[in-house]
């Protein structure tokens, strides 16, 4: 019995050295991880909108990037309530409100849309908890295509 009582003490003192020196390595993932569905859920407003290229977005004859800006008041007046149900209600300007639908296309595209309109593919490349960013391709008249990126804010 006597030989167990010692080598017992020196076989755990060897097991846990091993174990708390083995190191574990995490591979690093460069995928985005993506977003959820209860992330969209609720009221959103735009706040800004940007183009990577200058054009002439309320063709007043000059061309900017900046595309809100050429807003007016009331156009800024939007609002986009994305429901649990995935319907949705969209508030385009100051007069009109639209209801329509919205889903998360995977985990980075938002779809949305009014009934009887074409469908929005926008993804998502940044949120916070009140604070989203997504970024969209158009093709304008002039053959050039154009990314833009809308900021919205949580209301």
């Amino acid at each position: 019995m006597k030989p167990w009582s010692s080598i017992l003490p020196a076989l755990f003192f060897s097991i846990f050295t091993f174990i708390s020196c083995y190191k574990i390595e995490t591979e690093k993932n460069s995928l985005p991880q993506g977003y959820s569905v209860s992330q969209i859920i609720g009221t959103w407003k735009i706040i800004g909108v940007t183009s990577d290229k200058s054009y002439d977005w309320d063709g007043n004859g000059s061309t900017e990037k900046d595309i809100y800006n050429t807003w007016n008041d009331c156009k800024k007046d939007n609002l986009y309530q994305f429901r649990v149900n995935y319907s949705g209600s969209y508030k385009l300007d100051c007069t009109s409100s639209k209801e329509g639908t919205w889903y998360l296309g995977g985990t980075t595209m938002l779809v949305w849309g009014p009934v009887g309109a074409s469908l929005e593919y926008e993804k998502i490349f940044y949120m916070t908890t009140d604070t989203m960013k997504t970024q969209s391709e158009v093709m304008n008249p002039d053959g050039q295509t154009y990314t833009i990126i809308k900021v919205w804010k949580l209301q």
